[in-house]
């Protein structure tokens, strides 16, 4: 089952948490394409090579509906780093990182509208001060 939640600066920890679990069951991340290609290499120069595709992706509530999908395996160390901020994510030339299993989003976000998605099922945290809701797909 997949659950929601808005989160705040002070939780990041709870994002921090999920990642950590998602990167051990995720095998691709998918984000929003904001900016073109040219911006993308010059923010992110760590990834050069290591993107799939870059593709229209449906099942996302992206405005651009294109997506850069990367394998886990392609990330190094400094750019994992980097997913551990929720909050870094905001506005930048990638955003809103999304964690698949095969076809299954585990973990997905929305950076501007402080959004976090997950499976339930797979990943998990504690903490009673959150207002957690079923999604619906």
């Amino acid at each position: 089952m997949k659950k929601t939640f808005n989160i705040s600066r002070e939780q990041n920890q709870l994002w921090k948490q999920l990642v950590e679990q998602a990167l051990l069951v995720s095998d691709k991340i998918f984000f929003n394409v904001l900016y073109d290609e040219g911006e993308i290499k010059n923010e992110f120069p760590d990834l050069q090579g290591g993107f799939i595709s870059k593709k229209k992706f449906k099942n996302k509530l992206y405005a651009t509906s294109l997506v850069y999908q990367i394998p886990i395996v392609n990330l190094q160390r400094k750019f994992i780093d980097r997913l551990f901020d929720f909050f870094w994510w905001k506005n930048m030339p990638l955003e809103d990182p999304s964690f698949f299993q095969k076809e299954n989003e585990i973990l997905g976000s929305i950076t501007h509208e402080d959004f976090v998605l997950f499976d339930a099922s797979l990943l998990s945290f504690d903490d009673s001060s959150v207002s957690l809701f079923d999604y619906l797909d």
